[in-house]
């Protein structure tokens, strides 16, 4: 699968990365907003791609808190999915881990809702916040993306290793997926494999890609 990332291509100040405006937007409606768009513009990729004929299994697109808590999100995700015609399976929302912990009843009812329609659901840059393993074991959760703080210090009897090798084992006794986050390097690729950790994103496979350079980077592997 692939994970959709926003940039702002700005008149001014060229190509904005979200480090420097998400932060602003989370304080302001102009979250949900920007949310709302990125998840219109994913649904659209998706059926472009399958015009082309491009298979992409799932895309996941990250959500704010903010997002998660506004009036219908549940219903607006179905919706947008509806418009485009795609497949529930295709889409996955990532969220960060401190959601776990944040308006858990109201959360809990979202996750199984979606969950319900068939949307999977991540948790982003696991092991970087403080949610309770309880929270953890009750929410519906389909995956934990392994921050890349670990990721990136991951060598043999480093700390790291066995911060990655307790998620993983957890995960896997919770019947979750792992997917390990920013992996540059077959040194980190070697560790990974040997915790039996189930996928990975990083620069090791590619750097950020353009929808239009995806669809040649995709097809060039695939030798169509």
């Amino acid at each position: 699968g692939v994970e959709a990332l926003v940039r702002w291509q700005n008149p001014a100040l060229g190509l904005v990365p979200p480090g420097r405006f998400i932060a602003l937007a989370e304080q302001t409606s102009l979250i949900e907003d920007i949310g709302d768009w990125c998840l219109n513009e994913a649904c659209r990729q998706i059926v472009c791609w399958q015009t082309e004929g491009v298979a992409i299994p799932r895309v996941a697109v990250n959500v704010s808190a903010r997002q998660l808590r506004g009036e219908g999100f549940a219903e607006r995700v179905m919706e947008t999915i509806r418009q485009h015609g795609i497949k529930p399976q295709q889409l996955e929302l990532e969220l960060t881990e401190s959601l776990l912990t944040e308006d858990t009843d109201h959360t809990f009812e979202i996750f199984k809702e979606l969950r319900a329609q068939g949307i999977r659901i991540a948790i982003d840059d696991f092991g970087t916040g403080y949610s309770s393993l309880k929270y953890l074991a009750d929410f519906p959760v389909d995956v934990l993306k392994i921050d890349q703080s670990f990721v990136s210090r991951l060598h043999a009897q480093s700390e790291s290793l066995y911060v990655v090798q307790a998620i993983v084992m957890l995960a896997k006794g919770l019947n979750i997926e792992t997917v390990a986050e920013g992996v540059e390097t077959q040194a980190q690729m070697d560790c990974l494999r040997e915790l039996d950790c189930a996928a990975y994103q990083g620069f090791l496979c590619s750097a950020a890609l353009p929808a239009s350079e995806f669809t040649r980077w995709m097809t060039g592997q695939s030798g169509t």
